[in-house]
């Protein structure tokens, strides 16, 4: 948890309409007028979007694919992209970001005793910084 979240998490503000042990002019609290207690937001100001057709990736997939012979592979490598999404400024709310997994991809080899070109090899993973 970075700083900010350990900052944000330990400041809290509460509103009562009343003191429940006490009147203000014992308590000391000032009570806080319903309308500007609605007009008090929170957060920093950023929300996630996960609209659809706003990622900062949108997804791809492409997979291993015999040639139009059917005698090797098409394209040398398989390919999956995930769906990523970044902060937005707001009214009001927070966003947080982490590394999540953006790519993977690896190579086709051709292999016709098991249905022509497949993936095999090493998998490579690219993350990358976004919200969820």
């Amino acid at each position: 948890m970075d700083a900010k979240r350990i900052l944000l998490a330990g400041m809290v503000l509460v509103l009562a309409g009343a003191c429940a042990w006490a009147a203000p002019e014992v308590s000391g609290f000032t009570p806080v007028p319903e309308s500007d207690a609605a007009q008090i937001v929170g957060g920093d100001g950023y929300v996630c979007d996960t609209t659809l057709g706003h990622e900062i990736t949108p997804p791809e997939f492409l997979p291993c694919q015999n040639n139009w012979n059917g005698t090797g592979c098409l394209y040398g490598a398989w390919l999956i992209i995930y769906p990523r999404y970044g902060c937005v400024p707001a009214e009001s709310g927070d966003c947080y970001t982490d590394l999540y997994l953006h790519m993977e991809y690896g190579a086709c080899g051709w292999y016709p005793e098991s249905g022509g070109c497949i993936p095999y090899g090493e998998v490579t993973t690219i993350y990358v910084d976004a919200c969820a």
